[in-house]
């Protein structure tokens, strides 16, 4: 089963204000939802806003690009294959 890494980024600090705050608990249960095993916890940066970083397994067969991520406007969501 392939691992993957998430990268959560904002727009801008205004965008970081009005979502940070329920990004992680959003995250984690949109990956759930799409058969992710094994999250790691969440590391983010100092930097304001800060970047997320989270990884997580996913079963064979699971086209990461095709997923519809929930994520409002200002936050970008980059995932791609663990080295």
């Amino acid at each position: 089963m392939p691992k993957y890494t998430a990268l959560i980024k904002y727009d801008s600090l205004d965008a970081y204000r009005q979502h940070g705050a329920q990004i992680e608990m959003t995250a984690t249960a949109f990956f759930a939802a799409m058969g992710a095993t094994e999250q790691a916890p969440f590391f983010s940066t100092r930097s304001m806003p800060p970047t997320h970083r989270t990884s997580f397994v996913l079963p064979d067969g699971v086209v990461v690009e095709e997923w519809k991520a929930p994520f409002p406007e200002g936050v970008r969501v980059e995932i791609s294959p663990s080295q």
